[in-house]
Parts: C-alpha cells; sequence; structure tokens
C-alpha cells in the first residue's frame, strides 16, 4: 500500500498532510533510525524462538515432549499474527491520531513485548507461556507492519533499494546480536526473555524521536474497512499470476527449511550432540555468526554473478542442490 509522500518538517510540524509530489530524498538520520528500529524487531522476534523458548520449554516437559510443546508454541505464535496483521496494517493506514499514523501502533507493539516478554520469563507453566507467546509475536509485529509501512511513507522511489537493502541486512545483523545476548546471560532465564523486546523499545523510541511521520487527516477519505478487503489479502490468483505464484512458492519452502533449522537446533545439540544447556547458548551464537557472514557475503556475491550473468534460475538450482548435502551432513554430526 503506497501513502501519499510528505514535506519535510520540523518534527514539531511534522504532522501533516501529504501533497501529491514526490517524497524529498531521506538522510542519515531517517536511514540510521529506520535500520536501527528494523533491527530491534528482529531481535525481539527471532531471539525467543531461536534458543531462549526452546531451552525454557526443555525445562518445563523434558526432551520427550519438548519438540511437541514447542511446535505448538511456535504454531499459535506464527498464526495469530498471520491472521491479525492485515487488520492492523489497514487500521494504521486510517488512523488519523494527533501523533501520527504509524506511532500509536509503534508504542504499543514496544509497550507490549517488554511486558510480555517478562512474562515468558517468568511462565510457571505451558498455557501461560503459549499465552504469552501468542500475544507477544502480535506485539512483535505491531512494530514491524507499521514500519514497513514508512517506506511508502516517506523514501522516494530512487533511494528505495537502498533503504531495503540495509533492512535486509538487519536480519543477519540482529540473529547475531540476539544470540550474543542471550550466551552472554543464559544463567538468568528472565534476561534472555527481557533484554531482546528491551532492545527493540529502545530502537522504537530512536525510531520515533529521529524520524517525522506522517498523519493522516480527520476528514481525507478512508475507504469502509471490509472482511472482503481483508480476505483478500491471503489470496492472489496463481493461474493469471503464476510468476507471483512460483516465486510465493519458492520463499515459503525455502523459509520453511530455514525456519526447522532455527527452531529445533537447540534440541539437537542438546539431545543428539549431547551438549549441556549453559554450551547451548554459545553454540548457537557461534552457529549464527557464521550462519549470518556466510548469508551476507553470499548475498552480494551471488547477486552479482546473477547480474553479470543475466540468469536467475542457475544459481537457485545450485543452491538447491547443495542445501539438502550440507542438511544431510548436519544430521549425520554426532
Amino acid at each position: 500500500m503506497t501513502a501519499p509522500p510528505i514535506t519535510p518538517e520540523p518534527l514539531a510540524e511534522s504532522l501533516i498532510t501529504p501533497s501529491d509530489h514526490e517524497h524529498p530524498p531521506v538522510g542519515k538520520s531517517f536511514i540510521f533510525a529506520f535500520a536501527f528500529a528494523y533491527a530491534g524487531f528482529w531481535i525481539a522476534c527471532l531471539t525467543p524462538g531461536t534458543v531462549s523458548l526452546a531451552l525454557k520449554v526443555q525445562n518445563m516437559v523434558g526432551s520427550k515432549d519438548a519438540a511437541s510443546t514447542l511446535s505448538a508454541l511456535v504454531g499459535v505464535g506464527v498464526l495469530l499474527p498471520l491472521l491479525l496483521m492485515p487488520v492492523v496494517g489497514r487500521l494504521s493506514d486510517r488512523t488519523t491520531a494527533r501523533m501520527g499514523m504509524r506511532r500509536p501502533y509503534l508504542l504499543a507493539g514496544a509497550a507490549g513485548v517488554v511486558a510480555l516478554g517478562a512474562v515468558k520469563g517468568l511462565a510457571p507453566n505451558v498455557p501461560v507461556l503459549l499465552t504469552a507467546f501468542a500475544l507477544y509475536s502480535v506485539a512483535a509485529n505491531l512494530i514491524g507492519t507499521p514500519l514497513l509501512a514508512v517506506i511508502a511513507d516517506r523514501v522516494p522511489v530512487r533511494q528505495r533499494g537502498l533503504v531495503s537493502g540495509l533492512v535486509g541486512l538487519t536480519l543477519p545483523l540482529a540473529v547475531i546480536g540476539g544470540t550474543f545476548i542471550v550466551q552472554a546471560v543464559a544463567t538468568d532465564t528472565l534476561l534472555m526473555f527481557l533484554l531482546p523486546p528491551l532492545i527493540a523499545a529502545v530502537s522504537v523510541l530512536v525510531f520515533i524521536v529521529l524520524v517525522k511521520v506522517r498523519r493522516l487527516a480527520k476528514d481525507a477519505p478512508k475507504p469502509k474497512l471490509s472482511v472482503r478487503e481483508i480476505a483478500g489479502t491471503f489470496w492472489v490468483n496463481p493461474v493469471r499470476h503464476p510468476d507471483f505464484a512460483w516465486v510465493w512458492l519458492g520463499r515459503l519452502l525455502f523459509v520453511i527449511g530455514y525456519g526447522f533449522l532455527t527452531t529445533y537446533q537447540t534440541f539437537f545439540l542438546l539431545n543428539h550432540l549431547g551438549s549441556s544447556q549453559n554450551e547451548v547458548p554459545r553454540q548457537i551464537f557461534v552457529a549464527s555468526l557464521v550462519l549470518s557472514i556466510t548469508t551476507i557475503l553470499t548475498s552480494v556475491t551471488g547477486g552479482r554473478l546473477s547480474d553479470r550473468l543475466g540468469r536467475r534460475k542457475a544459481n537457485r538450482v545450485l543452491a538447491a542442490r547443495r542445501a539438502p548435502v550440507g542438511g544431510g551432513r548436519r544430521g549425520m554430526l554426532s
């Protein structure tokens, strides 16, 4: 969804109705604040599922039921925001608050992840942990969804490649940062769950202070929010748009494979390789560091090679053939 652009104003006067002109270029402060906020969002989202949640589940239910319990937690935690975020995005596009269209959701998300992070760390049983994690996922996406909309609100077309590229880099950097934090406080369960959302909250506050936001005038036309419009979010006709469908399916399968690796690697280390719970956070940090560095390097070199050859499928076929080999070797480790 592309929103009309805004013109630059001092922060106190930034709540303005956008004009029909091109967005002005964004500066270094915007790029820093946006990248920092998105990195904070990823740290809050990914860190619990990478190590903290698995360790807590293992302590709660034991190794026999740990994998199935974690699957239920993660499944509910992903499904709830999947259903709710299209509604939040559309409500954000229609918000006429004095503080702007996006800030109310960013602040609610920041407060929510901190509070629910503490609840997760202190949760005495699986039902409480499940409820807290599901609501935590919704709160985290109250940060991520409005942040994405800010690109359309503020960034001119000629700078969107740069900003989007920096956003892409925040993911591996957040994985490194999140796992480093967890291994540094591995002996304190509450801090493992509380520090990542605290970083996200700080990044949101920095973003709000540094970045001018778009304000929607109260008399601006706002189409009614319909069930049909929301349902349309989840459907694109694959027959009419086959290229989109194949790319979407390929990315889905890739993310599923990556999700298996990151979600269950804690149990692999504990139950297959015999690592102790104190060793696992450090081992996952080292693995995440290696994975993130290689991801950044291969993304850059692979993209350049693809541009030079003028071919996309060859790289993907090669990667698809090599990935099972690496996974199989990992599975044979003892």
